[in-house]
């Protein structure tokens, strides 16, 4: 994974994973909980999707667009045990909190610090590695939100098989390989971006990700870096 500033291999990767998914049950989280993401693309974002499979939770994401009328109609439908979220968007996150009688939902900043208690992604990376429980196939993956175009949106639960079919499928489909550079452009709150990233992932490419889509960046870095898929 590269964003242009930073970036990770795939066994620094696992090892964070292994870290991340042991932080998350020692807080509590079990299968069936649902940690949700409410950032924008970013290497975080993938790190937080495969540690919340890896814990057995459901992953559900949160559009970064979203204010908090708008995110705070998903958390009710969702009731998460924990939100990953930036310092800058936890505002919106924390103002809807704040009006819930029930205030157990955890918040960790992946550019905050471990202060005023606030829990910041930093210091869960550096916590010990516990035994993680199996997962099965046929546990429930994640919880995607429609767009709510005829309605308010509609939480949509997929399981770990369907979601790897996709990944399979699509990746036999496109011949993607290990010397394949994916730009990721669509943001990863949406099932096909999360799904796109996967794939190649899966197969042992680079992806490297655009925070925010740029016309003018997109076609700089195609041109520089050898991206064969985006």
């Amino acid at each position: 994974l590269y964003d242009g500033k930073s970036s990770i291999t795939y066994g620094e990767l696992n090892n964070q994973v292994d870290i991340l998914a042991s932080a998350l049950i020692t807080l509590g989280v079990k299968s069936g909980d649902i940690v949700s993401a409410y950032l924008p693309n970013c290497i975080e974002y993938v790190l937080v999707v495969l540690s919340v499979a890896r814990a057995g939770a459901i992953f559900s994401p949160i559009n970064p667009r979203y204010k908090s009328v708008e995110i705070s109609e998903i958390l009710q439908q969702s009731k998460p045990k924990i939100i990953f979220t930036n310092v800058e968007q936890a505002r919106n996150v924390k103002e809807v909190l704040s009006g819930w009688a029930d205030k157990k939902t955890i918040v960790i900043e992946i550019d905050g610090q471990d202060v005023n208690g606030n829990i910041a992604l930093e210091k869960l990376l550096s916590a010990e590695k516990i035994k993680i429980p199996v997962c099965n196939e046929n546990q429930f993956f994640s919880l995607m939100f429609t767009s709510g175009t005829t309605g308010k949106p509609k939480g949509a639960l997929a399981t770990h098989k369907a979601r790897m079919l996709w990944v399979l499928n699509a990746a036999i489909q496109y011949g993607l390989n290990s010397q394949d550079i994916y730009l990721g452009t669509m943001p990863q709150v949406h099932s096909a971006g999360l799904t796109f990233t996967l794939m190649h992932l899966y197969v042992g490419a680079t992806v490297r990700i655009m925070p925010h889509f740029n016309a003018d960046e997109f076609i700089n870095i195609v041109n520089a870096e050898g991206i064969t898929s985006s």
